[in-house]
């Protein structure tokens, strides 16, 4: 991406971009480490998104009201630390998981083994 103007966070970014497109796929850079606190809320053109292997924290409800998300690909070995990703919107995309991860995701007590499991499945 190219910018007129300086963003500085996902927020921005998305403000800035979401009159110009109808859907938004987001593929994170691979030095992401942290999300922040519904970064991607009521993003409703957001479609898809890519989680980097080294995240190691997810913000709480990082995607309520993404009412058009379909798939999240999670890279990280093991799930990153969050409470809810959606929190009280109900939206049930796919999450995607590669399979040599698939087992840390449904096995444990963490949200995404507890609330998540039925929308967890491996990488096609």
């Amino acid at each position: 991406f190219f910018f007129k103007h300086k963003i500085t966070n996902f927020r921005e970014l998305l403000l800035y971009y979401r009159k110009k497109f109808k859907q938004l796929c987001i593929v994170l850079s691979d030095n992401v480490i942290w999300i922040g606190d519904k970064a991607f809320a009521n993003c409703n053109k957001l479609s898809s998104i890519t989680i980097p292997s080294k995240v190691r924290y997810i913000g709480d409800d990082l995607f309520e009201y993404c009412f058009s998300l379909k798939t999240i690909l999670m890279e990280p070995v093991k799930p990153p630390s969050t409470k809810t990703l959606f929190g009280s919107t109900k939206i049930y995309p796919i999450i995607y998981i590669p399979i040599q991860n698939l087992e840390f995701y449904k096995v444990g007590n963490h949200s995404y083994a507890v609330l998540y499991k039925d929308l967890i499945k491996p990488q096609p």
